[in-house]
């Protein structure tokens, strides 16, 4: 059985912080609540271990490189790598059950990127294994077996379909400068379409037989319920596309970002899909936690240039929703209304984990701080999870009543 850790947590409720004792209580047949604003305030320690790592990670020059919880499962993901240039530790990644704390699937190889179906069931890694041979490699969770691998290929944090039953994926096919996408059937195990001159990529929210895919200066909108067919076209001028494309949660406009080639500018575009009319907005949009790999997107945090003030934009209206100072942001969830930051200013004092919303500032929750190397929402977005380097995991969450 598992028990929750004793913690302390702190919640501001009508200008006041109260500090909530948590009670260490059983969890074995517990389940999670996705993380809102209704429930914030509920917050708990859920999960707190020191990770089995296969050697003393204090005392090496080994680390823990990723680490995920498995969407939908009580699987923790962990890859270790080692710093030293002699490679005496050979990389490995593993999978964790974090409810039973036991060790269920091991593998010799080192996982440079991971991506994982929306239901948990499939992933895919580019693995580099002992030889420095590099592969790309589709994943069934269930018996841990591998469907497919390819020599060349790279993934990105939306390589699955909403619908968890295609695979998206691009390799090079002139050199490194011109790319294809592949479309992957999952159950036939075979491409069903392949996109020339294409590497990003990203989903209608509104349509699953949509896709949006992108090179470096054309954005194009794709319909492949029957076949495939260019539903939508748009070149860029003067302009270099330096991220991925987004659907706005009506599907009815794009947003990617661009680098000028005429003033070395960077721009924010919204690029509506019907009249083709694009709308900028100059400055650096701070993009450190994969916001242009999500399903949609409506809020922009453009960044200054000392990474510690935030000014919060309407992409539909380019207006000003809030601004913040001191502060370093970690995470915001797919709604964009629980916003997850580093204070680093008074009256909460510095380094402290704050759980707000992103619209009217309300704290809803003080995490204790810790060095972690991460801290994140998980992808389905049931927990908030840190780790630290030398292996300690903290998990918080909402139970279900």
């Amino acid at each position: 059985m598992k028990y929750i850790h004793l913690f302390i947590i702190s919640i501001l409720i009508s200008g006041f912080i109260i500090i909530i004792d948590t009670e260490s209580q059983e969890t074995s047949a517990t389940t999670w609540q996705k993380l809102s604003v209704e429930n914030a305030t509920q917050l708990i320690s859920a999960f707190e271990f020191q990770l089995e790592t296969p050697v003393d990670l204090a005392h090496s020059s080994v680390y823990i490189d990723n680490l995920h919880i498995i969407p939908n499962t009580s699987y923790l993901f962990i890859a270790y790598k080692d710093r030293d240039t002699r490679q005496r530790f050979a990389p490995m990644w593993q999978i964790w059950d974090f409810e039973t704390q036991e060790l269920v699937f091991s593998e010799n190889s080192s996982a440079e990127t991971i991506a994982f179906s929306p239901d948990g069931q499939f992933f895919a890694l580019r693995e580099t294994f002992q030889k420095a041979e590099t592969k790309l490699c589709l994943w069934r969770l269930d018996g841990f077996t591998r469907l497919n691998c390819w020599n060349s290929g790279s993934i990105s944090d939306n390589s699955f379909h909403p619908t968890n039953d295609l695979f998206f994926f691009y390799r090079p096919v002139e050199g490194d400068s011109i790319y294809e996408l592949i479309i992957w059937d999952i159950a036939s195990n075979q491409a069903l379409y392949i996109i020339d001159d294409a590497n990003e990529w990203n989903f209608n929210p509104t349509n699953d037989y949509q896709i949006v895919a992108s090179n470096a200066d054309i954005v194009r909108v794709w319909d492949i319920q029957n076949g495939i067919k260019e539903v939508f076209k748009y070149r860029i001028g003067d302009e270099v596309i330096v991220s991925n494309i987004i659907f706005d949660v009506s599907a009815e406009n794009l947003f990617f970002l661009t680098f000028s080639l005429i003033d070395s500018t960077d721009h924010l575009n919204r690029l509506n899909v019907e009249s083709s009319a694009i709308k900028t907005k100059s400055g650096r949009v701070f993009n450190d936690y994969e916001l242009f790999s999500r399903l949609y997107v409506r809020l922009f945090a453009f960044v200054s240039d000392d990474y510690f003030n935030f000014e919060w934009v309407d992409g539909l209206t380019y207006s000003v929703v809030r601004d913040m100072t001191r502060v370093y942001i970690l995470d915001d969830n797919l709604n964009q209304d629980l916003l997850l930051t580093i204070s680093y200013d008074e009256p909460l004092g510095d380094d402290i984990f704050v759980v707000q919303d992103l619209y009217t500032a309300q704290i809803y929750a003080t995490l204790p701080y810790i060095p972690y190397q991460d801290v994140q929402f998980t992808q389905d977005e049931r927990f908030i999870i840190a780790y630290t380097e030398d292996g300690h995991v903290q998990l918080w969450g909402v139970p279900v009543e």
